[in-house]
């Protein structure tokens, strides 16, 4: 819901409409996304004093105000009234700040918006916004995005001959500049404007800040190669965004041309010049790509929708009947409907003739389709700041403070010794760029990239990395069942009919449904949505098992009394030696909320048409004559349910020939029909499916079942793929035992109390409470997506959330359902993960933490995961990657802090004596110690087991901060002892302080050098020790390997002479045997004392 606070400023320009308000204003984008919108007038003044500092500080300034614009806003913004906008600031939910500029547009008639219409005026502000326009509605007062798609049913509704007229010529000229052209490009970005906007990071300044200062205090060498290493970082994040760009152009494409109705006549124009009202005319052979959201209003077109949903089989798509405003926008936003085609569908089949052609009326262009949101969203990815990223921003900060103190002691300190003030301050800085890596917090990336790349290997893709890491804190995951628990492939396993005594009897095969005995098998051939593509036969994994079990083919109508216009399709089945043709001449497609199809035929031999319908079994008999009901059939469907088959319900009637059945309702037609019988399915249960629920269970998560079948059925794949896991007992809501569809009203449900073990039901009281299941700790509970509603609307957080933590069984769940169940358990719970396979499942892959598509197509675009493979075993794979992640990044986070620390201590202590490691030094140590170590310890591969305990998603927890800080006592104590040591040993040979120049050639130089290399192997040993989330050491064998090198190398090169040319290059002088066994003895014995501690 919009919400808006106004404050009342003063201004005429609008009094006509309104008052003159400033606007401050929370606007939904979609349902996903809101910003809050502050327009504001320029104090030009302030801004030419900001111009005035961005020109004297060389463009830097103008750089920061470019990553917090709202500094910019907050300095220069005055209150302004809503004539006088020039900027608008928009801060999105992450509380990211962008300065967007308002102009104005005229138009010439009133446009329609989301809750109102434009007026008519000279001048109505607007400005873009992520590839969307909004508008200032002076009438109302807010920013409001304009409708199209009830413009588009004004333009149709507008225009008696629209079929024959289409739009004219100034009509679209206007349409075009209003909503923009039908494009997706964008304009290509220079690598001037990439660096600006998207490279140049805080850590670049930062960076070419250390570099001036470096070169500054002579350390000539050691600053190139970091400028170098920092130019090709910079390098491949332009190379990274401009391939980003590429792959986005890709998916884009090219468009292709089509047929429209314009100025009275039929014209080829380019998909990228199409405009909302547009009326486009498919032919057959059209197999192109839709190019824009569209409404169906004649004919029928076949489509592939696999890259918006992950659906596989083909989507029909019919034309709308009722074309009225409110069924028009009804349909227009129903992602589900089968009268609206959406941008990125390809065409496989279109069925247009010279009496019904087929036209689409466009109604979305641009980003505002289905296609232009999905390409939007890789455009502006919504990132989802981790926990990890939060405490590492946090412990920056502590480091920043504690940098501050040490810069503030130590310039006193070198004050004190009458130090130059360039040499305190360059002293002061370096304290600083050492103290605070700018490189932090892009360690707790290092992880999530390995992960990526692991899971690439797998065939596992995933569109936001950044959900790897959240995946490692599931604590709920929710499955649908059909093609993901079970198999996608169904197969019939036998079918019951009427016999003379009005009860159901099982029929084994085909050959038993003759003509004689029951229409059941041509409803099963004619009361499907199946199509013929390019020879092949093509639809619904079930239908498509009917129809071949019943021997369905489809033939040409011409061979019967069909007029060919009146005919959809004739299909014919054979048995018993008889041959029965039906041409069907209507189709009521099936009604995800009706749960049923229907259809109209005539047979070959008959005039009488005839309604077929096939469905739920609850929802067929609601329109079944209760006479026509068999006696045994509510006992079948019981014992059916329970045994886990999937059942449909057959049911037909005979209709009056003389009726329009073109034009009668649907309701109208699908009452007093004659129960035929049901069919029966098989859907078996993937072979992993229950090791997958096993390993889960033992992780102690919750794991639930969402599926569109009954209750009793899904109760039963649970139990066989082990979702119970230990639960003794499971309450199974008892609404369904006869398959009414009038739910008791009393407060109390009916429950039945399902034995997991013995596979049976007890009896139980006969209205068992909520209070009473959830004080039974052994049990489970298992609903419907009615239910749900229901004691989501009646109970309490409290209840609620109990409730929620203890079902793992819901059924009869709709698309939206399954949505409000997921949205409940990440109310209820920590994180939730939900794995689906298809379009229905779209809505709670969304609002999922983590989602899981298995599909082999390029979307199910709403999944952060997408397995080509189709296994479910691939949640266990992103599970492990993302425990590994975390613990990988936090490690690396924990070793550059340990690193800082470990060269803060040692260039402190010699800067107390105006000492200070030399450039090569410092190039060895970063160079050939800790960027090899922190590039091997990333490599860890994940553990192979899921355990029940999770890793911890904050840096601030006491056991990681003890271990920071028993290290950093470690490195500093041996640092300090070091020194004492030496000096008191030494003291006469060592220099004396020297104003204004340290001193980098000395015994205590040398050894606190040696000393460092030794405690960043010690500490990265430490760091990296066994962990439940991680492979075993020894199989990162690019960890071992450079471990014992570098190890080995920092050891030889204690005990080098100082003679040899690596310690001519380090500057190593000349030590006594005894001071090399001292800086052994403390690079090693306190972190083995640790090892074995910890």
């Amino acid at each position: 819901m919009v919400e808006i606070q106004l404050e009342e400023l003063g201004s005429d320009e609008f009094s006509e409409y309104t008052k003159t308000y400033l606007l401050n204003q929370r606007l939904d984008l979609s349902e996903e996304e809101a910003v809050v919108i502050h327009p504001y007038k320029v104090k030009y003044a302030r801004e030419l004093v900001l111009t005035i500092a961005e020109i004297l500080s060389l463009g830097l300034f103008k750089l920061f105000l470019l990553w917090f614009p709202q500094y910019r806003a907050s300095w220069t913004s005055q209150p302004c009234g809503i004539d006088d906008i020039e900027y608008v600031e928009v801060i999105d939910q992450k509380g990211n700040s962008s300065i967007e500029k308002v102009y104005k547009r005229s138009f010439k008639e009133t446009i329609p918006t989301s809750n109102a219409q434009l007026p008519v005026l000279k001048s109505i502000p607007c400005f873009n916004y992520k590839s969307l326009k909004l508008y200032l509605n002076v009438v109302t007062v807010e920013w409001v995005m304009l409708s199209s798609e009830a413009h588009a049913f004004q333009l149709y509704a507008s225009q008696l001959n629209y079929f024959n007229w289409g739009l004219n010529t100034q009509t679209v000229s206007n349409l075009r500049q209003t909503y923009g052209q039908n494009l997706l490009k964008l304009e290509e970005k220079s690598i001037m404007r990439i660096l600006i906007h998207e490279v140049l990071h805080p850590f670049y300044i930062f960076q070419l800040f250390s570099i001036v200062l470096w070169l500054l205090d002579n350390f000539f060498f050691y600053s190139c190669c970091i400028f170098m290493i920092s130019l090709c970082s910079i390098y491949f994040a332009i190379k990274e965004s401009k391939d980003s760009d590429a792959r986005v152009h890709s998916i884009i494409g090219e468009s292709d041309t089509f047929t429209v109705i314009r100025d009275k006549r039929k014209k080829q124009v380019c998909g990228d010049e199409l405009v909302t009202g547009d009326l486009i005319c498919l032919t057959n052979d059209e197999r192109k790509t839709c190019p824009v959201d569209g409404l169906v209003l004649s004919g029928s077109c076949l489509v592939d929708e696999s890259m918006l949903t992950g659906e596989s089989v083909p989507a029909n798509k019919y034309a709308l009947e009722e074309l009225s405003l409110d069924s028009f926008i009804k349909n227009a936003f129903n992602v589900f409907s089968s009268h609206v085609l959406h941008a990125g569908t390809k065409f496989l089949q279109v069925n247009s003739t010279l009496e019904m052609p087929c036209y689409v009326i466009t109604i979305r262009t641009g980003f505002s389709s289905r296609r232009g949101k999905l390409i939007r969203d890789l455009l502006y990815p919504k990132m989802r700041v981790s926990q990890l990223y939060k405490d590492s921003m946090s412990f920056l900060k502590l480091m920043i403070i504690f940098s501050l103190f040490s810069v503030f002691f130590l310039s006193l300190y070198l004050f004190k010794y009458n130090a130059p003030f360039s040499h305190i301050i360059i002293r002061s800085l370096d304290v600083i760029t050492i103290l605070i890596p700018p490189a932090l917090p892009a360690t707790l990336s290092i992880g999530i990239a390995n992960a990526v790349y692991r899971l690439s290997q797998g065939c596992i893709f995933t569109s936001n990395p950044e959900c790897i890491s959240t995946a490692g804190n599931i604590d709920t995951f929710v499955f649908d069942k059909t093609g993901t628990i079970t198999e996608e492939n169904v197969q019939l396993s036998h079918s019951y009919v009427k016999d003379t005594q009005n009860n159901l009897e099982v029929a084994q095969n085909a050959h038993q449904f003759s003509m004689s005995k029951t229409l059941i098998s041509n409803i099963s051939t004619c009361c499907q949505s199946l199509q013929i593509v390019d020879g092949n036969i093509i639809g619904d994994p079930l239908e498509l098992a009917l129809f071949n079990y019943f021997n369905g083919r489809f033939i040409n109508s011409f061979e019967f009394n069909v007029r060919p216009r009146d005919a959809l399709f004739t299909v014919m089945n054979g048995k018993d030696g008889q041959e029965i043709a039906y041409s069907v001449t209507r189709s009521l497609e099936f009604d995800p909320v009706l749960r049923r199809m229907s259809v109209i035929a005539v047979g070959n031999n008959k005039k009488t048409p005839m309604l077929f319908s096939k469905g739920a079994p609850e929802s067929i008999l609601d329109i079944c004559s209760s006479r026509t009901i068999p006696n045994n059939l509510y006992h079948l469907l019981e014992i059916l349910s329970f045994k886990g088959f999937r059942i449909l319900a057959c049911a037909w009637k005979p209709l009056k020939s003389e009726t329009d059945l073109q034009q009668i309702s649907r309701g109208s037609l699908e009452r007093d029909l004659v129960f035929e019988g049901l069919l029966v399915f098989e859907s078996k249960i993937k072979k992993e499916s229950r090791n997958v629920m096993n390993v889960l269970n033992k992780a102690n998560m919750h794991i639930a079942v969402c599926s569109g079948d009954s209750l009793w059925t899904s109760v039963y794949v649970a139990r066989q793929s082990g979702v119970f896991g230990s639960s003794l007992f499971v309450y199974v809501e008892d609404s369904e035992e006869k398959y009414e569809l009038i739910r008791s009203t009393d407060d109390e449900v009916k429950f039945k109390l399902y034995n997991v073990k013995e596979d049976c039901y007890l009896s139980t009281a006969k209205h068992t409470t909520f209070d009473y299941i959830l004080s039974d700790e052994n049990s489970a509970i298992a609903i419907t997506g009615g239910l749900l509603r229901k004691i989501t609307e009646s109970f309490g957080e409290e209840k609620l959330r109990s409730i929620i933590k203890k079902t793992k069984v819901l059924a009869r769940m709709s698309p939206s359902e399954k949505s409000k169940y997921v949205e409940l358990c990440r109310v209820f719970q920590s994180n939730v993960g939900f794995c689906g396979d298809g379009a229905n499942d779209c809505l709670a892959l969304r609002r999922s933490d983590v989602s899981v598509s298995l599909s082999d197509t390029e979307a199910c675009a709403a999944a952060s995961f997408i397995s080509q493979k189709k296994s479910v075993l691939d949640i266990i794979a992103i599970m492990l990657e993302g425990r590994c992640s975390i613990v990988t990044s936090y490690r690396c986070f924990q070793y550059m802090v340990m690193s800082a620390i470990i060269q803060f201590s040692g260039t402190i202590l010699l800067y107390l004596r105006n000492y200070n490691y030399n450039d090569s030094q410092f190039l060895f140590m970063d160079l050939a110690i800790v960027f090899p170590l922190s590039a091997a310890m990333s490599h860890f591969a994940p553990s192979d087991i899921i355990t029940s305990n999770a890793p911890s998603s904050t840096l601030f927890k006491k056991p990681s901060l003890f271990l920071l800080g028993l290290l950093s006592g470690v490195v500093l104590s041996s640092q300090w002892l070091l020194d004492v040591l030496l000096v008191k040993l030494d003291s006469t040979s060592l220099p004396t302080w020297q104003a204004g120049k340290s001193n980098t050639e000395n015994a205590l130089v040398s050894c606190s050098f040696l000393l460092t290399c030794l405690q960043y192997v010690g500490v990265n040993l430490i760091i990296n020790r066994k962990s439940e989330f991680l492979s075993p050491i020894w199989k990162n064998k690019l960890y071992v390997s450079s471990s014992i090198i570098i190890g080995v190398v920092c050891l030889f090169i204690c005990f080098l002479n100082n003679q040899h040319w690596v310690s001519k290059v380090l500057h190593i002088v000349s030590l006594p045997i005894s001071y090399r066994f001292i800086i052994v003895l403390l690079g090693t014995i306190p972190f083995l004392v640790v090892y074995l501690f910890l």
